[in-house]
This record gives C-alpha cells, structure tokens and sequence, in this order.
C-alpha cells in the first residue's frame, strides 16, 4: 500500500517532468534535397516509486519536400525497472 506522501510525491513528479522540444532540421545540403523536417515532442513522465518510471511520448512531425508536405503523429511508452 502507498502511502498518502509517497502518492503526492508521484503526482507531484508526474506533473513537473511535463516537457516539450520543437527541433527544425534542414535536410537539404549538397547535392541531396531532403527537405525541411519540424518536430513537436512532448513526454510526461511518472515515478511511482523511486526505482520505477512509466514514460509516455507523443511527437507531430512535418516534412516539406520539393513542395509536398507530410504529416506523421507518434506516440511511444517505456517502462523501466531499477534494480
């Protein structure tokens, strides 16, 4: 059983480690014209204890390319242990 304190901890972790990053790579260079890429990332991150962690990412990605534009949604969970 958690305890009430060690439960407000975890939310309180969960709501701090909310983050996002917007990176812009410029693929074309050279002789090869990949494009422009953009990126959108967000992670929210729980510890319910001090050596467990369930993470959850969700991206939105755009790559414009010769005049065509591409949309992509991604979404990832990770689950790590701590021995």
């Amino acid at each position: 059983m958690i305890s009430p304190e060690t439960q407000q901890r975890a939310i309180d972790e969960r709501v701090e480690r909310v983050s996002c990053v917007s990176p812009s790579v410029d693929l074309a260079g050279g002789t090869v014209d990949g494009g422009k890429f953009d990126r959108l990332t967000g992670a929210l991150s729980w510890y319910p204890t001090s050596s467990r962690r369930v993470e959850f990412n969700y991206g939105y990605g755009r790559l414009d390319r010769s005049g065509l534009v591409g949309h992509t949604n991604f979404y990832q969970l990770r689950l790590q242990f701590q021995l």
